[in-house]
């Protein structure tokens, strides 16, 4: 029995599977909405039902259902799986993947994704659930310089007071600036330095696989309690230039003036821009494109719903003398009860 419990334990130290953020910092999940987790890895919710993951995440032949936990512990079946490999040409096979879903998620601002560069002393947080079920957790750490590192790949001083791996696979990278930059692939144990490191993919190295892939808005899904003027942020991941074409329905209208978005100016891809919208608080939309929404103040829309199920409901009998019916035939049973047992007692 001893043996198997010392085989164990070293199965648990060098399985890249095993282990999760260790000593990290959690946070608030209602603050990092479009953070996700799958059963075993976590992801990113882009573009309003794209789910950015490393692509060892993904099922091969349908072993299973992929199924996703969002922020607010609500879970979604993923309905397509398409990894990297799958959308490649050039004999590469970069560890990404995106599930699509078969409806938008709701998040109220948007992870922003950048293939700039990243280098050797810039520090990154890293956004994982990994090993702690339906809370979220954070580390931060200082990207290193590897002779023997491959060109989209970084590596990380795992040493400090967050370990990231296992569960985590897929998780964020986000830089100073809150960009997304990379995700996490696993770790790697070196025996001689008596170290780990944790080894994430570039944006930079699949960054065209996300703009075939998505071809759209990278947008907020729904915003609620908007009374006045509200800024939203949204991120073109259009696979060429385009140019604003957004519309408004109910109550929600766009101050063109103050919106970046409405400059006239060729949007590129991964291109943010800004539409400053304005609502009296009731439900309404910003139409991005035919097929691309913010849903305005949803709560507002559902009270309103509330209430007419409300008046719906059967009122209750009042008889004409502002008397209960229900007592009326309480007393009559009472008195047809008396005299059956006045009879019985005859």
């Amino acid at each position: 029995m001893p043996n198997k419990k010392y085989i164990l334990s070293l199965a648990l130290l060098f399985s890249t599977n095993a282990l999760a953020i260790t000593n990290g910092q959690a946070v608030n999940n209602n603050n990092y909405q479009s953070i996700i987790h799958s059963q075993h890895c976590t992801g990113t919710i882009i573009g309003g039902k794209w789910v950015l993951t490393a692509q060892h995440c993904s099922t091969t032949n349908n072993t299973y259902t992929q199924v996703i936990t969002s922020h607010d512990k609500k879970t979604t079946n993923v309905s397509q799986q398409i990894n990297y490999r799958d959308w490649n040409n050039n004999g590469v096979d970069i560890d990404a993947a995106l599930w699509q879903l078969p409806y938008n998620i709701a998040i109220n601002h948007i992870t922003i994704i950048t293939p700039s560069p990243v280098k050797a002393g810039q520090d990154v947080t890293i956004f994982g659930y990994g090993g702690t079920e339906n809370q979220l957790n954070k580390t931060t750490h200082r990207i290193i310089a590897r002779s023997d590192s491959q060109k989209y790949a970084i590596s990380l001083n795992n040493n400090y007071q967050g370990q990231t791996v296992g569960g985590d696979s897929g998780a964020p990278y986000f830089d100073k600036n809150n960009h997304l930059v990379a995700i996490h692939k696993g770790v790697q144990f070196q025996p001689n330095l008596q170290s780990n490191f944790a080894i994430g993919t570039k944006v930079s190295a699949f960054k065209n696989f996300i703009l075939d892939t998505i071809n759209g808005w990278n947008y907020p899904t729904n915003i609620n309690n908007v009374i006045g003027s509200k800024t939203i942020t949204v991120q073109s991941l259009h696979n060429d230039v385009i140019q604003d074409q957004a519309t408004t329905t109910g109550d929600v209208n766009i101050d063109f003036n103050n919106s970046s978005c409405s400059s006239n100016d060729l949007i590129s891809p991964y291109d943010t821009c800004t539409y400053v919208i304005t609502s009296h608080g009731q439900r309404g939309t910003l139409n991005l494109s035919p097929t691309e929404s913010i849903i305005v103040n949803n709560t507002a829309i559902n009270k309103d719903k509330d209430e007419d199920k409300d008046k719906d409901k059967e009122q209750p009998i009042i008889n004409p003398n502002n008397k209960s019916g229900g007592g009326s035939i309480g007393i009559f049973i009472f008195t047809l009860l008396s005299l059956i047992a006045f009879k019985r007692r005859k």
